[in-house]
């Protein structure tokens, strides 16, 4: 089963017993696209129609009007409680579903205010009497922080979020609210 509820998770956690699947899967191409072909045939369909035009002109066309009908079942349910020979490795390693911003402040280094940033094309982050800031940047763009503390500042080139850092996952109501919107450019 994908996910046990709460309390069967607690006691899969507590005996020590069990391992977690985190979603990483290893397989040749030609095992994937065989267990699709044979337990998601829509799914299969739609990809044979894009394999089909991969490279032509009307490629984008074709992967814009297919795509929003293809199944949106995830992976582990459609193929993975379906398969036989289906092998776990115990991983000896930490791992985080990076899925929110404060899940990703919690993996990178802090500074010793705990601050923390990601700048991918050399911005800067300059702080005064601010701790716990997660400043994220995709230009060369200063973030300045001012007396503030656990925020999450996110500067793209088109949008900018300052949210505090325990309602990361409150994003999720500005994405839905930009898809009802129309507006997935910014997205």
């Amino acid at each position: 089963k994908e996910k046990p509820d709460h309390d069967t998770a607690e006691k899969f956690l507590a005996s020590g017993d069990y391992l977690w699947n985190s979603g990483i899967f290893v397989w040749t191409s030609s095992t994937i696209l065989d267990a699709i072909a044979q337990h998601m045939p829509d799914l299969d369909a739609g990809l044979q129609k894009i394999a089909a035009v991969v490279g032509s002109d009307s490629y984008q066309t074709v992967v814009d009007d297919l795509y929003p009908s293809l199944p949106a079942e995830p992976i582990d349910i459609g193929i993975m409680e379906r398969v036989d020979g289906v092998q776990v490795l115990s991983a000896p390693y930490n791992w985080s579903d990076i899925g929110s911003w404060k899940a990703l402040y919690d993996e990178i280094d802090h500074d010793d205010d705990g601050n923390a940033l990601v700048f991918a094309n050399g911005g800067k982050l300059l702080t005064h009497d601010a701790k716990g800031i997660l400043a994220y940047s995709s230009s060369k763009q200063c973030i300045a922080v001012l007396g503030l503390d656990d925020l999450i500042v996110v500067h793209t080139k088109d949008a900018v979020l300052v949210a505090p850092r325990n309602r990361s996952e409150d994003v999720k109501k500005f994405v839905e609210q930009l898809r009802a919107d129309e507006q997935n450019d910014l997205l």
